[in-house]
């Protein structure tokens, strides 16, 4: 009965720390100070190879474990800008920047 317990408020409580995470945020430099480049196969994938101009962000988020530090987990947040779509360029302030060619 005692292991029955135990293993009930273990899975209990992995059940609500999981979704405890905070909610996922660019992790990452301020806008002026990015990088863009002409977007390429090996930095980008071949969906959005010489399609536009793109730039390689992350996001993460976090939650409290039950020994009360912080977890984190981040993943690749890629952003992108067709060529031409001018509404895009002026939301990232890349009609200000000069644009790398990164390979």
């Amino acid at each position: 009965m005692f292991k029955v317990l135990m293993l009930s408020l273990f899975l209990y409580s992995c059940a609500s720390m999981s979704s405890d995470w905070s909610p996922w945020q660019m992790d990452d430099v301020d806008t002026m100070s990015r990088e863009w480049h002409f977007c390429n196969e090996e930095l980008d994938g071949p969906e959005l190879h010489q399609k536009g101009i793109c730039y390689q962000s992350e996001e993460c988020r976090t939650r409290r474990t039950i020994f009360g530090n912080k977890k984190k987990e981040c993943r690749r947040l890629p952003l992108f800008c067709a060529h031409g779509d001018i509404e895009c360029l002026n939301k990232y302030g890349i009609n200000v920047m000069t644009i790398s060619n990164k390979k």
